[in-house]
């Protein structure tokens, strides 16, 4: 069931998340109606997509619905669950509202762990114990590439390199790559990167790779605007995400990309120059909830 070494190999089995409406009595009472419809276009959309990577012979696996108050919706596996090889770890963030969203993944990981896998949990931090959201990290084999902070602390970072010893850690020594990894670049396939920075920009192991830099024009005019409803339903760092750069790849050849990008002139023609073939997904509030599609998901199964 779970074995993933990368991000470009033939998808197989990815977690997708999900909104709960139950979380919404939870937030202010002036923004409910309003969330209401928000979670019910997002619903569809989540379906529709799980659809969609049925389609491409997918095994999607959803969260259970919980019964808990102050905890943030399951929009999001990645920013808690990391994947490399037959291991997942349940990671911890610095917001107190995701201290119990890994139980919305439960029977998921109970049934990897039936199944053969390594399944581990992050120390409960206490006053300085170890935070690192898991979508710090990007693996590529038997490399892992880590923000340059915001997402993590020194306690978090010695437990993960400690737990997975067996890898080389690289922690990117640019100031503006901080947070969430996975909004500054991604892994096409060996030798191809997707970004939106400038190839000087990334860590040097990268120095001989072809970078593809992504127009961020649309995500710079659909974020304008978006503000902060509650913690246990958005992302707030608006500025620091480019959700363009959060493709999730079916294959080497075939990514997975929001629809918002279809008129951008640019993207496309550098899809098409590299001869990659988007499949394009409606997610109608992608910038409201400031999530990408690989926020949305967290693969454990490629070939």
């Amino acid at each position: 069931m779970i074995h993933c070494s990368n991000s470009f190999g033939r998808l197989r089995e990815v977690i997708l998340g999900d909104v709960d409406f139950n979380v919404i009595q939870y937030c202010d009472k002036a923004e409910q109606d309003r969330l209401t419809y928000i979670f019910d276009k997002t619903k569809n959309n989540l379906n529709q997509f799980q659809k969609q990577l049925e389609q491409n012979d997918v095994l999607v696996h959803r969260p259970k619905m919980i019964d808990k108050q102050e905890v943030k919706i399951p929009l999001c596996p990645r920013d808690i669950l990391f994947v490399t090889d037959s291991t997942i770890i349940e990671t911890h963030t610095y917001q107190k509202e995701t201290l119990h969203t890994s139980l919305y993944f439960k029977d998921i990981i109970d049934e990897v762990r039936k199944q053969g896998g390594t399944c581990l949990s992050m120390p409960t931090p206490t006053n300085d114990g170890p935070i690192f959201e898991a979508a710090s990290a990007y693996k590529f084999e038997k490399d892992i590439f880590v923000s340059n902070g915001d997402t993590w602390n020194e306690q978090g970072l010695q437990w993960m390199q400690n737990t997975l010893s067996n890898y080389k850690f690289h922690i990117c020594d640019n100031k503006n790559i901080t947070g969430h990894i996975d909004t500054h670049f991604a892994i096409l396939r060996p030798g191809l990167l997707w970004s939106g920075h400038p190839k000087q920009a990334l860590p040097e192991y990268f120095k001989t790779w072809e970078v593809i830099e992504v127009d961020t024009s649309t995500d710079k005019l659909l974020r304008a605007g978006q503000t902060l409803v509650d913690n246990k339903v958005q992302d707030e760092d608006f500025e620091g995400t480019t959700l363009s750069v959060n493709v999730l790849s079916l294959d080497e050849n075939t990514v997975f990309l929001y629809d918002h990008y279809k008129d951008n002139a640019n993207i496309l023609r550098l899809l098409d120059k590299h001869k990659i073939e988007p499949i394009w997904v409606e997610f109608t509030f992608s910038h409201f909830f400031n999530q990408g599609l690989t926020c949305l998901t967290t693969e454990i199964n490629r070939d």
